[in-house]
């Protein structure tokens, strides 16, 4: 995910293209699906990279074009680390569970990770509810904090270079 106006920067889109891609707003809270956790304490707009990434190529003809066009100038380090794992983002879904995908070194940390893909919580007349878990995704992360998970299931669950029992966490 990126803000509407990094996408307008990292791909040379007007702020009228970026307004045709569907825009989620940011619920504020604490997210920590991969790492760190993180407090986004404002509501504020987001666009998935892919599509802001797709469109680009659309709107300047080719994926050639597109990085003749790609800014060449880095502010900060972080900036030079958003710039590659946006013009490294795959056009296509990965065809697999992100989890299981190898972790890509000196990508930088993504300042918008998993605050599209977490439980939302929401409140009712009574009480503040923290979201839903299926029951068997329930079953299984309480088997794991109880360290009771079996090792067959905890292996299959277990991504490439991560930790194991980290896809649970999320």
């Amino acid at each position: 995910m990126m803000t509407p106006k990094m996408a307008t920067w990292y791909f040379r889109l007007t702020h009228r293209q970026v307004q045709t891609l569907p825009i989620m707003e940011l619920i504020p809270g604490t997210y920590s699906p991969r790492g760190p956790e993180t407090v986004h304490g404002e509501v504020f707009q987001l666009v998935n990279v892919k599509m802001a990434k797709r469109l680009a190529v659309e709107v300047h003809g080719s994926m050639k074009n597109l990085n003749d066009v790609l800014p060449r100038q880095m502010i900060t380090s972080n900036n030079t680390y958003l710039f590659f794992r946006y013009r490294e983002a795959l056009l296509e879904g990965p065809g697999c569970d992100p989890w299981k995908l190898p972790e890509q070194r000196n990508m930088g940390d993504d300042p918008y990770a998993g605050v599209s893909s977490l439980r939302v919580p929401y409140i009712t007349d009574s009480r503040a509810d923290w979201g839903q878990l299926c029951k068997g995704c329930e079953i299984a992360y309480k088997d794991f904090r109880k360290g009771s998970l079996p090792l067959g299931v905890l292996a299959g669950l277990r991504a490439l270079h991560r930790r194991p029992g980290r896809p649970l966490i999320a």
